[in-house]
């Protein structure tokens, strides 16, 4: 087993800019700390699985895996009628009695910090995650937390060698108020991805930084139109690979259209410059289109969730890729205490284009699954999951499966 605790490579702190915000949301939540409601929401489930193709390799080398699965998380939440604040620290860990060497032991901290004034609202973000690779590269159709739009994670679909990820991510959204229907919007990411072991291919260190500034005006009580610039800077330790520069404008039209449903439509263009890497050729500027357009209902007894989307990613590849991604989710209660959701997820992944994307191979994965929920109280429950879960690359003859079942116990303090 790899050691995730190594420390960072000479000449840079990962954690510099991580810690950094994180002591600043704290600045920022400790004048309101004594007038603040507190609540503490833990959350506890133990599950046993078995996978018949844990790393979703081709047909010929897949592995099954049977065993348990353990996870903790303590969200600690904070209000005060300008200010809300949450702190959720996470542990997961997996067993697998009969195949030990995917055994492993995964932690998250995430805190999120939303102050509002007269005219402006502030949102900051902070994560930290130490996990291994089988719990990254392989996503599964949860509904992402944040925005519809289409957000990667870095992952690669290679699992090809036990390895482990650090990863860092940093974000703050500005929105101040102009007049009485426009606002100006700003935004600002960081990522930083350290792996234990450099797997050219599948992961390899990379860092990335994000920003929007644009500006939203309110058409109607219902629909929000916005325009604005983006700016990516994307950066890999590979001598052989570019680093890279995206610079873009996108309009988006968002529109309420009942009390209980919501969409977006989103366009824009990017154009990603290449640095010159140590060895090889220069890759020339690639120009790419990027999109969205989803829906988000919630009615009484159901919710439901499409989007689909291009948008520019880091990967852990080396690349920076051009994703296109479907999502479709719905969750319904059939009685008081009995729930049924299914979810649907499919990815296809390109290099953004360029001499240095000929060595890419492009990814196409699909993943969904079936799942019913037996409440007994608001807090305990049980739900058994099936997954199903394909992949393919370009470069390969054969496709690969898994399939995936699981029977777990829920404690969940908070749940309303």
């Amino acid at each position: 087993m790899s050691n995730a605790n190594q420390p960072a490579p000479p000449g840079r702190d990962p954690a510099r800019r991580p810690c950094a915000a994180l002591a600043a949301a704290a600045m920022l939540a400790s004048g309101a700390a004594t007038a603040a409601d507190w609540h503490v929401n833990p959350r506890v489930e133990l599950t046993g699985l078995y996978d018949d193709n844990y790393s979703l390799l081709p047909p010929a080398s897949a592995i099954s895996v049977s065993g348990g699965q353990l996870g903790a998380q303590l969200g600690i939440v904070a209000h005060t009628p300008r200010t809300d604040f949450t702190l959720t620290p996470l542990v997961t860990s997996r067993y697998f009695p009969g195949e030990h060497e995917f055994n492993s032991t995964d932690g998250q901290v995430a805190a999120l910090l939303h102050h509002a004034w007269q005219k402006t609202n502030l949102t900051l973000n902070a994560d930290y995650i130490n996990q291994s690779v089988f719990a990254n590269e392989l996503p599964n159709a949860v509904v992402p937390g944040g925005g519809q739009g289409g957000a990667g994670n870095g992952d690669s679909g290679r699992i090809v060698a036990d390895n482990r990820q650090r990863l860092y991510h940093v974000s703050a959204q500005l929105a101040q108020r102009l007049g009485q229907r426009s606002n100006f919007e700003a935004s600002a990411g960081y990522v930083s991805a350290d792996y234990a072991h450099q797997i050219p291919g599948a992961q390899l260190d990379y860092r990335n930084g994000d920003g929007y500034v644009g500006f939203a005006y309110d058409a109607t009580q219902s629909d929000t139109l916005r325009i604005g610039a983006v700016a990516e800077q994307y950066h890999t330790d590979s001598a052989t690979l570019s680093s890279s520069h995206t610079d873009g404008v996108r309009a988006e039209w968002a529109r309420r259209m009942t009390q209980t449903l919501r969409g977006y439509l989103r366009v824009g263009g990017a154009r990603t410059s290449y640095d010159q890497p140590a060895t090889g050729a220069k890759p020339a500027s690639a120009s790419n289109v990027t999109y969205g357009a989803g829906l988000r209902g919630s009615y009484q007894v159901t919710e439901v969730y499409l989007d689909a989307s291009r948008s520019i990613e880091p990967n852990g590849t080396g690349f920076l890729v051009r994703r296109d991604q479907l999502q479709l989710n719905v969750t319904r209660q059939f009685r008081p205490l009995v729930y049924g959701s299914i979810g649907l997820l499919g990815i296809s992944d390109a290099a953004t284009g360029g001499v240095g994307a000929a060595s890419f191979e492009n990814r196409h994965y699909a993943t969904g699954y079936l799942q019913l929920e037996r409440r007994f109280t608001r807090a305990w429950s049980m739900n058994g999951r099936y997954a199903y879960s394909w992949q393919s690359f370009s470069g390969e003859t054969s496709d690969r499966r898994g399939n995936r079942f699981y029977l777990g116990a829920v404690y969940e303090a908070g749940r309303p």
